[in-house]
């Protein structure tokens, strides 16, 4: 605002009227610098700054005035502080001295540009000081004209903006090292890539020291703009190799783990690395300005440095610029972390591909996204394209995968049983069908794990699929057996029953001799074996999906009530206790819902020690009907908890083999109760007895 208004009023003093006369004592010094530089510029132009002079002195922003020519013609006391020229240096001289080679023709054009009327706006130029050095300056220049409007020279207003420019230049320079860095997993290579981006902007010369294997220092990247000054340099390093004995900087930063940072280069420090004369004297022609060397620290242990020098640019770094220094070896030390870490990773990755290629299934890991919800794949094994005949990579590029290689009748069911397993964060196990590359369909068996995150958050499940086409194949062959069986034997096993009852009742009528219970045992074990007949023709039916349920409201209380009486008889030592109610009724198949009762009720004083009581409960729930049945005997361990309710499956016991069946009854009472809508379960501790729960849903009505 200043510099503005100050070239407006100079430009109209000198419109008004004819320059006056009158001098100060500045005039005086500034007539003795015309006469020492011998420089006489335009009458009207050196009126105009002998009549001005002691106000622009006075001005805080650095002015200078110059003729059409551009010889410096007024040199005010804050250029003098901006670009290192007194006023007796640099009066007469050319103004174009003050800009750098690229800069020169740029600045002649804007001031040929302004004598014809062009633009007025601030430009922004690399300017070179008295000493060498280069500083960023804001320039405003407006032409000086006569009252007659005859040009005369110009006036321009300087603004040191060497810290804004770096400020902006460093923003740019950090985003372009953070991209580079990003880019890339090869550390050395990455390393090399940031001295490309750092020389010239931010240094010369720009070298990357580590530390071996075998504890020598091994310079990986070495950069200067001059490619024959990078091989000079090179050389000079295997002539001069930097040992642990030698007066290092680089290893006293490496032992300490400080930076060190030299503004200025002096002859002194450059004798105090020489190694000999010669290397003093090379070392000299390089030239050395300013220095900074920083430790790469990794893992919180030192492992080389980033040197950063300037030379022929003749640039003195600064708290700022060494502070950049420092964020800039942090990043590639991060950097050099993450491909460490990396590297670590892939070994490891490695190892498990080489562990899991012995798995005679797919080995399987899937995520939950944060967005949608769905199950995003994160690993499969080598072995998915021998079971599936599609490549891992497949897996990988295509999203959702391993939805479509299920088949599509049972996808919705599959999704299901995950997403239960997800949510319970209990692990399971699920079967379905794969269609594979070739077209041809196979079962397989998944068994799937919740996966936690450090909060216990569960995060996505991981686990082993494997084909198990050829044992579904054994089972359906097996049911087939069964089934036919079963049907074979129910007929005749049904006269059996009758006829053996008829003669009961004929030989043994009144009678109780060894015939009579000979004839009652024999009855008994009919009884025994049509069960057996019936659990089988159940399984048979189940398998098939033809297990027909006729559904009906009625009260599951007073069903629960009735077996309990009806096998009190039966309980000998063992008593039964009711407790609870429940007044609602439910919708289901009452014969079904005996069986399930019977089954565990039968269960409970089979395992249940010698006067033991056997508890019944019933409470009502929001939507459901709850049944539980408690026993005091040896229970069952955790791990078998899910297995109790498979087919054929029996829990030893150490102190007692020969409880009897086929381990049917509870796989049938689960599949009859989940075909209800309801649930089945178990909690039980070895040595502590068992709880059978099963729950299944009040009817609708009101």
């Amino acid at each position: 605002m200043i510099v503005t208004a100050m070239q407006d009023y100079l430009a109209q003093r000198l419109a008004i009227s004819s320059m006056n006369k009158r001098t100060n004592k500045y005039s005086s010094v500034m007539a003795k610098n015309y006469q020492k530089t011998r420089y006489n510029p335009n009458k009207k132009l050196q009126n105009l700054i002998e009549l001005h002079s002691g106000i622009l002195d006075q001005v805080t922003e650095a002015i200078f005035i110059i003729d059409l020519e551009g010889k410096v013609a007024f040199w005010n006391k804050e250029a003098e502080d901006v670009f290192g020229y007194t006023g007796n240096e640099i009066v007469g001289k050319n103004v174009y001295r003050l800009c750098n080679k690229d800069v020169r023709n740029i600045a002649r054009d804007y001031l040929n540009n302004l004598l014809n009327g062009g633009s007025k706006d601030v430009v922004k130029w690399e300017v070179s000081k008295k000493n060498g050095e280069t500083t960023w300056a804001e320039i405003k220049i407006q032409s000086l004209k006569s009252a007659e409007g005859v040009s005369l020279g110009y006036i321009g207003a300087v603004k040191d903006i060497t810290s804004q420019k770096r400020y902006e230049d460093n923003l740019k320079f950090n985003f372009n090292v953070s991209k580079k860095l990003a880019e890339s997993l090869d550390y050395e290579a990455t390393l090399k890539e940031i001295g490309n981006i750092t020389v010239p902007y931010f240094a010369d010369w720009y070298s990357v020291d580590l530390v071996d294997r075998k504890g020598n220092l091994k310079q990986v990247s070495i950069v200067h703009k001059d490619p024959n000054k990078v091989i000079w340099a090179s050389k000079l390093r295997k002539k001069y190799p930097i040992n642990r004995n030698s007066r290092s900087v680089l290893w006293r930063v490496i032992e300490t783990g400080v930076p060190e940072f030299y503004p200025f280069v002096s002859d002194k420090l450059i004798k105090k690395v020489a190694r000999d004369n010669d290397h003093l004297k090379v070392v000299k022609e390089i030239g050395f300005t300013s220095a900074i060397v920083v430790p790469l620290t990794v893992n919180g242990q030192a492992k080389g440095t980033i040197t950063f020098v300037t030379s022929s640019s003749k640039r003195r770094y600064t708290e700022q610029d060494f502070h950049l220094a420092q964020q800039l070896t942090d990043r590639a030390a991060v950097a050099i972390e993450n491909s460490l870490l990396y590297e670590e990773v892939k070994k490891e990755k490695e190892r498990i591909n080489e562990l899991v290629s012995n798995v005679p299934g797919v080995v399987w890991e899937v995520v939950k996204e944060e967005e949608g919800g769905k199950f995003k794949l994160s690993y499969v094994s080598d072995y998915a394209e021998k079971m599936s005949g599609y490549t891992a990579d497949e897996w990988y590029s295509t999203s959702d995968y391993w939805e479509k290689v299920i088949h599509p009748e049972d996808l919705e069911k599959a999704i299901d049983e995950s997403t239960l397993v997800f949510k319970s964060g209990e692990s399971g196990v699920s079967r379905y069908r794969w269609v594979k590359k070739t077209g041809e369909v196979i079962w397989v068996e998944a068994q799937s794990n919740v996966i936690k995150d450090k909060a216990g958050n569960f995060v996505g499940l991981r686990g082993v699929t494997s084909d198990i086409t050829e044992r579904v194949e054994i089972e359906n062959r097996k049911d087939e057996f069964i089934s036919m069986a079963s049907h074979e034997l129910k007929t005749p096993l049904t006269s059996l029953k009758i006829y053996t009852k008829l003669l009961q009742d004929k030989v043994t009528k009144g009678k109780k001799d060894k015939t009579a219970i000979y004839y009652s045992n024999m009855y008994k074990q009919l009884e025994r074996l049509n069960k057996l007949v019936n659990e089988l023709l159940n399984v048979s039916l189940i398998q098939t999906d033809k297990f027909e349920i006729k559904k009906s409201n009625f009260s599951l209380s007073q069903l629960v009530k009735a077996i309990v009486e009806s096998t009190k008889p039966n309980a000998r030592e063992k008593e039964i206790v009711l407790m609870g109610d429940i007044k609602k009724k439910v919708c289901g198949d009452p014969e079904y819902i005996e069986q399930v009762v019977n089954n565990l009720l039968a269960n409970a004083l089979k395992y249940a020690p010698k006067g033991d009581k056997i508890i019944v409960g019933l409470k009502s729930r929001n939507k459901d009907a709850l049944v539980c049945v408690e026993d005091h005997g040896f229970g069952i361990d955790k791990c078998y908890h899910d297995k109790v309710f498979e087919r054929f499956f029996r829990v030893y016991d150490k102190n007692d083999k020969t409880y009897p069946g086929l381990g049917m009854g509870l796989y049938i009472s689960k599949q009859i109760i989940q075909r209800h809508g309801g649930d089945m379960w178990l909690e039980s501790e070895k040595g502590k007895g068992s709880k059978f729960f099963f729950s299944i849903p009040f009817t609708d009505e009101k």
